[in-house]
């Protein structure tokens, strides 16, 4: 107190909280600064009031800190926690008899290091305000937003940390969820094909939702049995790569039954599975659980309401379901069905007008076409263009003879054996009835030609 009764001033009147054994509640609150909180922390006065109960073991200050609705945490200068509040307990999932007198629990080596320069910024009188990667007592990462003041004793000397914490994993998901949604959505209407939309959407899933790796089954339509189409991982990872040359020969017939894509295929929706490890035994368990996979959701790919693919994807931390990804994924499970169903039928139609649809060689539009860019090639690099007409002899006898059928036949026999007979990269086009034409490029001598015509 001062000679007139006012109290002093601290000797830092920006930061901090200034606090005695001494002072009665009404006194600390009277000069209770007010502070420039993230909009978390402003919406309770409550809050903002228990800023001044680091310290005090009177009820009245116990009870400010048992009712904040945020996690309140008061360590010492060597950043020992003194005081553990009831939220804290429930956002940390550690009792305040587990944490007091120790160093506050963090996982990642990477975020205990920038916890402890904060941390040493604060000891050093200034305040803090960020986010920050935290581990609960079971392991599972949250995001929380955290600030962090100084405690100062009556001559303005710094005596230890009030930090607060509110968890935003449900912000920080629903805004990773709009970023997810606008990215597929973009990836979507920029994939050339239907592979590249699948691979890029695995991408999408791995880089901005966090999953390590994204696997498309798709069914064979022989036996029904569930086939690695695509697969992508995060790089530079011998255990994802070892998966993935795994995951590309598996075969997930009907017997596996409590494999997950299996699973999503029967039900037709979107599922998830915390811990692998508890999981029934399946014949990619083993694998999985031996490149470190903890675990694992998966949604369908639709078209018109049937699943022709299920994306599945690994996360090697545990992840609790997300009710939010679950309902988004099902959703893009549909716009990806949607594209997949668009470019097929984009490929049958470009197929249709390009090729003869007896034979299925290049028509002679197509034909014409690559000849012209055959010969342009040439013309640059200084290469030969070979080109061969073929007809059949006594087709028409055929024909007038054993019927149109058997003359289709013979056709396509020819065509057949025509495309074996060439070299990759030579074309065999259709020119119109029963003649061929055959494309030879880049070749060194003319008998190259005449041994091509010879077979």
């Amino acid at each position: 107190m001062a000679a007139d009764g006012a109290h002093a001033p601290c000797a830092d009147d920006r930061h901090g909280i200034c606090l005695s054994a001494s002072d009665s509640p009404a006194e600390v609150l009277g000069r209770r600064r007010e502070c420039k909180l993230s909009h978390e922390f402003q919406s309770s006065p409550v809050v903002d009031d228990a800023l001044s109960a680091a310290v005090d073991d009177s009820q009245w200050l116990r009870t400010l800190l048992e009712l904040a609705p945020v996690a309140v945490v008061v360590e010492d200068q060597q950043g020992r926690v003194r005081s553990w509040n009831p939220e804290a307990e429930r956002v940390f999932g550690w009792r305040a008899d587990e944490v007091i007198g120790r160093n506050l629990p963090f996982g990642p080596d990477a975020e205990r290091i920038t916890y402890e320069r904060r941390l040493q910024r604060v000891l050093e009188g200034g305040r803090v305000q960020a986010d920050l990667d935290c581990v609960r007592s079971d392991g599972v990462r949250f995001a929380a937003a955290v600030l962090a003041t100084p405690l100062l004793d009556r001559d303005g000397r710094v005596f230890g940390a009030l930090s607060m914490y509110s968890d935003n994993s449900a912000r920080k998901r629903a805004e990773g969820h709009t970023i997810l949604q606008g990215v597929v959505t973009r990836a979507l209407a920029e994939a050339e094909s239907a592979d590249a939309a699948v691979v890029r959407t695995i991408q999408a899933f791995c880089g901005v939702a966090g999953w390590t790796f994204g696997v498309h089954w798709v069914p064979d339509p022989a036996d029904g049995a569930l086939r690695c189409e695509q697969a992508w991982h995060l790089p530079h990872n011998q255990d994802l790569a070892r998966l993935a040359t795994a995951l590309a020969s598996a075969k997930l017939g009907a017997q596996e039954t409590h494999a997950l894509a299996r699973r999503v295929l029967a039900k037709g929706m979107a599922q998830w599975v915390s811990d692998l490890t508890q999981e029934p035994d399946t014949v990619i368990s083993g694998v999985l659980l031996d490149c470190g996979v903890r675990s694992a959701f998966a949604f369908p790919v639709r078209v018109d309401g049937d699943a022709v693919g299920i994306l599945e994807f690994f996360a090697r931390e545990q992840r609790e379901p997300d009710a939010d990804l679950l309902r988004i994924a099902t959703q893009l499970g549909g716009l990806v069905g949607q594209h997949i169903a668009r470019r097929e039928t984009e490929r049958r139609l470009q197929f249709v007008v390009s090729h003869d649809p007896l034979t299925g060689l290049p028509n002679r539009t197509i034909f014409t076409q690559r000849l012209g860019q055959a010969i342009a090639q040439a013309a640059r690099y200084e290469h030969r263009v070979g080109l061969l007409f073929v007809d059949l002899d006594g087709f028409k006898v055929v024909n007038d003879t054993m019927g149109h059928e058997a003359g289709d036949r013979l056709l396509r026999e020819v065509a057949d054996r025509l495309r074996e007979s060439l070299r990759e990269g030579d074309t065999v086009g259709r020119y119109g009835g029963d003649e061929f034409v055959v494309l030879i490029e880049q070749y060194d001598q003319a008998m190259q030609v005449a041994g091509v015509a010879q077979k």
